[in-house]
């Protein structure tokens, strides 16, 4: 019976989806640090609330979270390394048909910064001569890879998987950049400022083309 009625139901979330994610500092004083743990429960109630889920009428709350939960976490918060950040996400523990409780669990991660800005993340040699279908092909395989990088180095993945990418605009211009080449071009790729754990790769990446000249290809 459990079984058909969640096939049944719309789901608002799956078990494991991220609910809301934010960065805090740890190491902070206890009454810091429970005004902070407290400002973000009610940012992130506010984002459950966007969806249709049973809400609380006496106090407002879409969330269900256990207490010993919330108590947990502000005391691992508190007793980090003061200046340390950390990244505090709240988790769907169970699927969530629509106007049903939204029951959470927290998640800590330590911030940190995967990529240092100017930092080289990844290039690759492209020949003008191919179609547009395989310059566009080559580009998709090196942002691919960018991607899996960042993911192998600590930058979380959002609930598709994806840490994010350049958007349509951007990708074609490039295409247009090596298709308008004279010779080989190495596309390069860049960290655009500090790029921290939490931080998705749109808009953070700085691209750079240069020319290959014929004798450096053929000595590679």
């Amino acid at each position: 019976a459990g079984v058909i009625y969640y096939m049944d139901e719309d789901m608002v979330y799956q078990k494991g989806d991220v609910i809301y994610t934010d960065v805090l500092e740890g190491g902070r004083s206890e009454q810091k640090t429970i005004s902070a743990l407290n400002k973000y429960l009610q940012e992130a109630n506010q984002v459950a609330l966007d969806k249709e889920i049973e809400v609380n009428e006496e106090t407002g709350m879409a969330l269900r979270l256990q207490t010993e939960d919330i108590l947990n976490t502000a005391r691992i918060i508190y007793n980090m390394e003061a200046g340390s950040r950390v990244i505090v996400s709240l988790i769907a523990r169970v699927n969530v048909p629509q106007n049903d409780w939204l029951y959470a669990n927290f998640q800590l991660y330590e911030d940190f910064i995967v990529f240092e800005k100017n930092t080289l993340i990844g290039s690759q040699v492209i020949s003008p001569q191919q179609s547009s279908e395989e310059i566009e092909s080559e580009l998709e395989n090196l942002l691919q890879s960018i991607n899996e990088k960042a993911i192998n180095q600590g930058l979380l993945p959002d609930n598709s998987g994806q840490v994010g990418s350049i958007n349509f605009s951007q990708f074609y211009n490039l295409v247009n950049q090596v298709r308008s080449s004279s010779s080989e071009v190495k596309v390069n790729i860049y960290a655009d400022t500090n790029i921290w754990r939490e931080d998705r790769l749109n808009d953070n990446l700085k691209f750079e083309l240069e020319e290959v000249k014929t004798e450096e290809s053929n000595d590679d």
